[in-house]
C-alpha cells in the first residue's frame, strides 16, 4: 500500500489596528490550495459494496486501498471588523 504523501500547507493571518477600539483582520487557509489529508485510518472496505471496490476483492487485495482519508479544507478567505465598545 502506498504511503500517504507529505504536504506543505500555507496559512496566513493579518490584522490592522485602526484605532484603540477598531481592528480589521483577514485569514487565508490553504493559500496554495493543496489537496491533502488531515486524518487517516486503515479499514476493511471489502464486502460492503463500496464504489470502486471489486465485488470479489479480499482484505489486502492489491486492487483495494484500505486507507480512509479525511480531506483538508480547500482555499478559503475569512475577514472581518472587530469593534470594542
Amino acid at each position: 500500500m502506498p504511503a500517504v504523501p507529505s504536504c506543505v500547507v500555507v496559512n496566513a493571518h493579518a490584522s490592522y489596528q485602526w484605532s484603540e477600539r477598531v481592528e480589521m483582520y483577514a485569514s487565508v487557509v490553504n493559500l496554495l490550495n493543496r489537496d491533502h489529508a488531515t486524518f487517516g485510518e486503515l479499514g476493511h472496505p471489502t464486502g460492503i459494496g463500496v464504489p470502486g471496490i471489486p465485488v470479489d476483492a479480499e482484505t489486502n487485495d492489491p486492487r483495494v486501498d484500505n486507507r480512509f482519508l479525511s480531506p483538508a479544507p480547500p482555499f478559503s478567505v475569512f475577514g472581518g471588523l472587530r469593534v470594542r465598545l
